[in-house]
């Protein structure tokens, strides 16, 4: 494996769990030689993606469960995307927000911080909507 795909690979991970924080109640950061398997498992489904570039997305369905988790491979050095993603600045950037979200605010105060304005689907004013906030912390960052 040259260097150029491993470091995507680790971006593409580090990107899928950032992501499956956004929607899972409680994050559990994966270690590398889990992500970097994964990657490897989903090499055609990257390849053959739906979405017309490497996304997957992945969701499960219970009685009264739903969990997703979205791959993607991140075309910047892993270096890059680990300084833009550690610190909730650029967070709001990234996340992929649902129609209902009316904003998405950062604050690198103390606690950080992200926090969602949740209303209706209709245009709506943002005093109207209901502000969810979200802790943000790093459970682990690595080299790898």
């Amino acid at each position: 494996m040259s260097i150029r795909p491993f470091s995507r690979a680790l971006a593409a991970a580090f990107v899928a769990i950032a992501l499956s924080v956004s929607i899972a109640p409680t994050a559990f950061a994966q270690d590398a030689p889990t992500l970097k398997a994964r990657y490897t498992a989903l090499q055609d489904k990257f390849a053959n993606s739906q979405f017309g570039r490497p996304l997957v997305l992945e969701s499960k369905e219970s009685s009264g469960d739903l969990k997703g988790d979205v791959y993607a491979i991140v075309e910047h050095p892993y270096a890059t995307v680990q300084q833009a993603l550690a610190s909730p600045d650029h967070w709001c950037d990234i996340l992929i927000l649902h129609l209902n979200v009316k904003r998405c605010k950062a604050s690198a105060g103390a606690p950080k911080t992200i926090a969602l304005n949740v209303g209706r689907k209709f245009d709506q004013p943002l005093e109207d909507a209901y502000q969810l906030n979200f802790t943000y912390r790093v459970g682990a960052s690595t080299a790898d």
